[in-house]
């Protein structure tokens, strides 16, 4: 089983751009990989769900392989994952630096979730995917750079 958080560069929102801007970080979305399917928290859905691979194949992202894991603690993790309501007035509560919903995610929180499956901690909160790749970083996983349709 293929475990992986993608993070992505640019913007193409004003979430996005507040996000950058706020953070002074080029990642501005994360999805999360289970066995070869893509999720993430998203906006337009308004909740955690199957992210369509097409619309982000031009991407540039970074691509961290997580450690493997038993696939009973990922089947509960997108479980509980697929009933989250995604966190739009955490989004900017996160931009100004205050904590949102606990019961909702955003993209960033969701790859810190399924970080924290393989033991990796994400220590900050609000949690940023600068904050996502170091943590990764730290334990050792190298992340494959590129557009997501190459390297996903």
């Amino acid at each position: 089983m293929k475990n992986q958080i993608a993070l992505f560069t640019g913007t193409r929102s004003l979430t996005g751009l507040a996000i950058q801007l706020a953070t002074n970080c080029e990642y501005v979305h994360a999805a999360v990989g289970i066995n070869g399917r893509w999720y993430e928290a998203s906006e337009s859905r308004k909740r955690f769900g199957r992210l369509d691979q097409r619309q982000y194949a031009s991407r540039r992202c970074a691509v961290y392989t997580l450690p493997p894991r038993s696939g009973s603690k990922w089947n509960s993790w997108l479980q509980d994952m697929n009933s989250r309501e995604y966190d739009w007035e955490g989004v900017f509560l996160w931009v100004f630096k205050h904590q949102g919903n606990p019961e909702k995610f955003y993209c960033h929180e969701a790859a810190k979730s399924a970080a924290a499956v393989c033991g990796i901690t994400v220590p900050e909160h609000p949690v940023s995917g600068c904050h996502i790749a170091n943590a990764l970083d730290m334990a050792g996983i190298r992340p494959r750079v590129g557009r997501f349709g190459m390297i996903a």
